[in-house]
């Protein structure tokens, strides 16, 4: 980006890795097992079969839209039985891109992972905990909530992954890898030393069929990541429902504008009491920041001092804030 380097060698590569039909369990849980294999193009036959089905070659790599807002490039890839559909897109107005990972997964014993390697000499890994944020090291299966970050010790670089719906990750020496599916089968349990699984009959696996995982993509000064990442992750994993609504226009309707500005917001609602609104204000930030409070409808408008990683609980009522706790909200 802007002519520096952020992601390493192999990003966005789909790894698979062995693993075993006992699902309560990785058979490889730690991060010093190598891959058995990985998703690779499809040729033009095989990219007419999996995506179109009326044509007889269509290109594994092509542009499937380019217009004023975005610039989307499809890939199509394949391993063993399975198959994967890859959609990049690029915005014309953010230095942000998206993922869009489909995958047709009919592997059995096999652990599917994404590849996040950073261009970093030196790096530091942090994930999005419960009101907080944890680093990311060890030698085995971490988990992680909507965004893991890789940040260079050296410069002021910084590289963050966001996700809709992945937790499970490991930290290679290359970098990050988001863990996708697994392949074990239905109440599969080990006793003592009975076999794990029957071979001569069918049985079903989870995680069969198809998949879809997206994630969104920021590089940049690591100052400007940490304040975008937060934010973005919300509006990923946090989008407003689709409702259908149809009324009879024949009502008042009344709208509640308001602003939180400088904290993130993670939920607005109404007291036990029923008498007030409660907010819930966190700071994910590691330093102290002055929170902008707006509700125009209660003439409130006012700055709230957070420290680092701090959660609090307001109380919005007759025009007035008061701080309460998180379980007492009178």
């Amino acid at each position: 980006m802007n002519g520096t380097e952020y992601g390493g060698k192999g990003f966005g590569q789909l790894l698979v890795y062995p693993d075993g039909p006992n699902p309560w369990q990785l058979l490889n849980y730690r991060n010093d097992v190598s891959p058995i294999g990985m998703f690779e193009l499809l040729n033009e036959t095989e990219g007419a079969i999996y995506a179109a089905g009326n044509v007889e070659c269509i290109s594994p790599i092509r542009i499937v839209e380019d217009g004023e807002v975005r610039t989307c490039i499809e890939v199509l890839l394949g391993y063993h039985y399975s198959r994967a559909r890859v959609l990049y897109s690029f915005s014309k107005w953010d230095s942000s891109f998206d993922v869009e990972v489909t995958v047709c997964w009919n592997e059995k014993d096999k652990l599917l992972r994404m590849n996040f390697p950073n261009a970093f000499q030196n790096a530091q890994y942090f994930g999005q905990d419960m009101f907080g944020v944890k680093e990311l090291k060890g030698n085995y299966e971490l988990v992680a909530q909507k965004w893991l970050m890789a940040v260079d010790t050296e410069s002021e670089r910084a590289l963050s992954i966001i996700n809709d719906c992945t937790y499970g990750l490991i930290v290679t020496d290359s970098g990050l890898q988001t863990s996708l599916l697994r392949a074990p089968a239905y109440t599969c349990h080990a006793i003592e030393d009975r076999t794990l699984l029957s071979q001569e009959r069918y049985h079903p696996r989870m995680d069969q069929g198809e998949a879809t995982f997206r994630f969104t993509v920021l590089a940049g000064n690591k100052s400007e990541v940490v304040e975008l990442t937060d934010r973005k992750a919300q509006y990923k994993n946090e989008s407003p429902l689709a409702v259908s609504y149809f009324p009879a226009g024949q009502g008042n309707h009344q709208t509640m504008p308001f602003s939180v500005r400088g904290v993130r917001m993670d939920a607005m609602k109404k007291s036990d009491d029923g008498k007030a609104y409660i907010l819930r204000l966190f700071n994910y930030k590691n330093e102290a920041v002055t929170a902008e409070i707006v509700i125009d409808r209660f003439k409130i408008n006012s700055k709230i001092s957070f420290g680092g990683y701090e959660l609090k609980t307001l109380r919005v009522e007759n025009g007035s804030l008061s701080e309460v706790s998180l379980l007492d909200e009178n």
